[in-house]
């Protein structure tokens, strides 16, 4: 209605948690014959990976459209029941616009900061914190959306866009819930070795999410690969020393020191293997052993 086409502008994939590419939809979607139609056939996909336990949740999708030669890569990790890793790897034979978006509920709506702190940008709004680490080519902003339950009616809301251009490109986001009091985060990516390679970051990355809150207190290292079956993959920490894998995805948890370990039901003062594939060898502190 009006000069916006309101529907038109929800459906499109700028107005989807999802990054989208030079401005593109993920599906042509234009007008014909009297009303917007899709024009086009669906992006290829494919559900690369999917592992679960009682302290994780991993998905791995891939997704190949039609509308432009980059290709998406998400993985989300539910990591401990505590909060969300959400990993974004784009793969393009030219160089390309990403943005990437989160649409927060119309509550955040003049609730929410944006700063840059500590070597990562971090949103805080009502009962939820999104972090990511700075990169010098990235462009963060807070940028004004809406959200609409019913037809004809929309309210204004916070979206969060990080934006990168680039061939390929990787953006890492933390959305970590929270009750009443936000807990303090700080973020640190780790490089990634294969053998005596250095991997890019779209390749493998590693990446450290601190958490301090009035709870629990914790710190998790998650190691990443686009392509687990080409390890083993390796990482160095001040904290952990060596850490290798064979493979990915892996998390490991540390609690205590400067945790309190009272609250910290899923693991004690030594480091615990969270999440990894079943047979992976994995190597930390020293100690080479098989996840079962």
């Amino acid at each position: 209605s009006g000069e916006m086409n309101w529907r038109v502008r929800f459906r499109g994939t700028a107005y989807h948690n999802t990054v989208q590419v030079d401005g593109k939809e993920q599906t042509r979607y234009v007008f014909h014959k009297h009303k917007f139609k899709i024009r086009g056939p669906e992006p290829k996909w494919e559900l690369r990976d999917f592992l679960s336990n009682a302290d994780f949740d991993f998905v791995h999708g891939v997704a190949a459209s039609y509308e432009y030669d980059a290709i998406h890569e998400r993985t989300i990790l539910f990591a401990g029941l505590d909060y969300w890793i959400v990993t974004d790897a784009l793969f393009g034979e030219s160089e390309h616009r990403y943005d990437l978006r989160f649409h927060l509920s119309d509550a955040a709506n003049g609730h929410t900061t944006l700063t840059s702190e500590r070597g990562m940008t971090l949103l805080q709004a009502p009962h939820l914190l999104i972090a990511q680490p700075e990169h010098p080519s990235k462009e963060v902003a807070l940028e004004e959306g809406f959200v609409s339950r019913t037809y004809g009616v929309r309210h204004p809301a916070p979206v969060l866009r990080s934006t990168r251009h680039a061939q390929n490109a990787l953006f890492q986001t933390v959305l970590y819930p929270y009750a009443q009091t936000p807990p303090t985060i700080q973020l640190e990516q780790i490089p990634v070795w294969r053998g005596e390679h250095l991997c890019a970051p779209h390749e493998a990355i590693g990446l450290r999410v601190m958490v301090r809150s009035e709870e629990k207190s914790f710190v998790d290292t998650f190691l990443h690969a686009r392509w687990p079956d080409n390890g083993p993959y390796t990482i160095q920490h001040r904290s952990l020393g060596e850490l290798r894998s064979s493979t990915s995805p892996l998390l490991i948890r540390q609690c205590g020191a400067q945790a309190n370990t009272t609250t910290n039901t899923r693991c004690g003062v030594q480091p615990v293997v969270l999440c990894g594939r079943r047979g992976a060898v994995v190597t930390l502190l020293g100690h080479t052993f098989m996840l079962e």
